[in-house]
């Protein structure tokens, strides 16, 4: 998909999005924490940046922080894959 073009992301009911050019990026998540990072960043308000601890305590918070940054590393990753 290219950069600015529109995606619909549907996170109540069945998980589906929708976007102009490249339908399918949700069948290629492989993880479920990669589909809460994008709907956490697609929906939280402001917009922008959010600090990585924040995302750390949400979805790692049994880990230590170097695991956990490590983690979100490994599923950030993956997003951008």
């Amino acid at each position: 998909m290219s950069r600015g073009a529109p995606l619909q992301l549907r996170v109540l009911g069945p998980v589906t999005e929708r976007g102009d050019t490249d339908p399918g990026i949700i069948t290629r998540l492989t993880q479920p924490r990669q589909l809460a990072i994008l709907s956490y960043l697609a929906l939280s308000r402001p917009r922008g940046l959010h600090p990585p601890d924040t995302l750390v305590s949400l979805l790692w918070p049994h880990h230590d922080e170097h695991s956990g940054r490590q983690a979100l590393r490994n599923a950030l990753h993956g997003l951008r894959r």
